[in-house]
């Protein structure tokens, strides 16, 4: 069996920034692992540690993504890939996706588990995750905290506004992870010492570009949100209440 972990550079939150194309800057600002692919990262080594699955972590993003890269192999992760060239610059969801689809294909087979982050602090669409899935032909399920494996099938434990919910879910599929209290492993020595010298392989096919991309940013801009002081919680089983509402939106 083996888990392929998507992850991403993103960067930190008071470094972010856009050209005048509404592109995110990544040059000459500190970059970091996008946090909710920490989880995915960490899923992924306690299934490895249990059934001895291989494990595989790839990005997709400029040469120096290649850091997250060494440090998912720092903390166990087997093998590293990145999907990179410049022609990619300013891709959005839909590109991306079908990018990241092509360019693993040649690793994907119907042993294979997907794991990503639930969505990127720097796009926060949280719809790349779905669309892999789809140009993939194989079943996702998103916001998974933990998971387990039993019988051919992962079982995903996730928790919703009024529930903690288990789903189960035949491999191939695609699973991503909420920021959860799952505890964190640090990177080890010996891990450590092999991502230092670990050849990146770039497995970029040249299939698509940032050009075709089929949305652009048109306008960036700050919105500032009022809140009226007058603000009313509404009960919905209040039929009186309700009644008042409706006749307000109608007026």
């Amino acid at each position: 069996m083996k888990i392929i972990v998507l992850i991403k550079q993103v960067p930190k939150e008071d470094t972010i920034k856009f050209d005048e194309k509404g592109n995110l800057v990544r040059e000459n600002i500190e970059l970091t692992l996008n946090k909710a692919d920490e989880y995915a990262i960490e899923n992924a080594l306690i299934l490895k540690e249990k059934f001895n699955f291989k494990t595989i972590a790839i990005t997709m993003g400029p040469p120096q993504a290649q850091e997250i890269i060494r440090y998912s192999l720092s903390k166990g992760i087997d093998e590293g890939y990145i999907i990179s060239d410049f022609s990619l610059k300013g891709s959005d969801a839909y590109i991306t996706a079908i990018t990241i689809a092509d360019s693993i294909i040649d690793l994907f087979d119907y042993k294979t588990i997907i794991f990503t982050g639930e969505k990127s602090e720097d796009g926060d669409t949280g719809i790349v995750p779905s669309m892999i899935a789809e140009h993939l032909k194989i079943p996702s399920v998103l916001g998974a905290e933990t998971v387990e494996f039993e019988n051919e099938v992962i079982i995903i434990k996730r928790k919703t506004d009024d529930e903690t919910q288990k789903i189960s879910i035949k491999i191939p599929c695609l699973i991503s992870f909420s920021i959860s209290s799952l505890k964190l492993r640090t990177p080890s020595i010996k891990y450590n010492i092999k991502s230092k010298s670990y050849i990146i392989k770039n497995i970029f096919k040249g299939k698509y570009s940032g050009q075709m991309s089929p949305t652009y940013i048109k306008e960036i801009r700050k919105t500032e949100i009022k809140t009226s002081k007058n603000t009313e919680i509404i009960d919905i089983k209040d039929e009186k209440k309700l009644l008042q509402l409706k006749k307000m939106i109608y007026e």
